[in-house]
This record gives C-alpha cells, sequence and structure tokens, in this order.
C-alpha cells in the first residue's frame, strides 16, 4: 500500500476515533447534562494540569503515539502541578523515564509514590516532581490485593 494512502487512512481513523470521544460529551451537553463540564477544558485532571499540541502517528510497534512532545497548555493553581513548579508552555519529555509522547504518560505504575518528569522550558531543560497525596500513596507496609 502506498505511505500517503496508508497516512491518509491513519488521519481518517484517529479522527473519526476523536469525533467517537466527543460526540457523547456534545450531545449531554445540549441536553442540559454534565454542564459543569461541557468545555474539557475546565474539567479537573489528576495532575491539575492540561498538556497537549500534538499530531498522532502510527509507531514502529505499530501504536498511535504522539509525533511531537506534548505541550503544557494550563495548570491549576495550588494544584500537584503547580506546586511541583509546572508553567504553561513547558514542554513534557518524559515522565518517570518513559517517552512523554507515548499514550497516558502520567499513569502510575504500582508502588510509585512521585511522579519525575523531564520538562524544556525554552532552551533549558530540568526535572520537576509532583508527589501523589497522601490518600493516593499505598500504606506503609501495606501489600496489594491479590488479583482475579
Amino acid at each position: 500500500m502506498p505511505r500517503s494512502t496508508l497516512t491518509s487512512r491513519i488521519a481518517a481513523a484517529a479522527a473519526v476515533f476523536l469525533v467517537s470521544l466527543l460526540l457523547p460529551a456534545a450531545a449531554r451537553a445540549q441536553r442540559g447534562g454534565a454542564q459543569a463540564y461541557a468545555n474539557p477544558a475546565t474539567m479537573p485532571t489528576a495532575t491539575g494540569m492540561l498538556y497537549g499540541g500534538t499530531t498522532l502517528e502510527v509507531g514502529p510497534d505499530g501504536h498511535f503515539r504522539m509525533a511531537d512532545y506534548p505541550t503544557v497548555t494550563r495548570v491549576d493553581s495550588g494544584s500537584l502541578s503547580a506546586r511541583a513548579g509546572f508553567q504553561v508552555g513547558d514542554v513534557l519529555l518524559s515522565v518517570n523515564g518513559k517517552d512523554a509522547r507515548q499514550a497516558r504518560p502520567f499513569k502510575t505504575d504500582h508502588g510509585e509514590k512521585n511522579w519525575v518528569v523531564r520538562i524544556r522550558r525554552g532552551t533549558e531543560e530540568k526535572e520537576l516532581t509532583m508527589e501523589f497525596p497522601p490518600a493516593a500513596q499505598p500504606a506503609p507496609g501495606a501489600r496489594p490485593s491479590p488479583r482475579r
């Protein structure tokens, strides 16, 4: 299959996927449901920040990933992100050593108590650490529940 045809199909599939995610929320907002969060930009997040500004591509493993590094577009005052020192415009490079272009870069692995995020701010690169709130941290000596 020619590369341009494959690229067009991938772009069409990504567009259909995004529309399928957005249409139910738009329909609820028109009917009066979920009024407080009809605009996703106002919805609270676990990190207290929004990031985006990227395009999707298919990675070497066949999974979608971001072609560019995501950029911070919102930081809520008093949030984990604000306390860690994030600013609008920061470029996210990695989260706990994992490429920030992968899907769900802020996914937590068992036992993690913070996110160490490598960013680029202007020409400078630095690491910022977001500590999970105490309620999200496992109790000392707690064992994970068995999987069923």
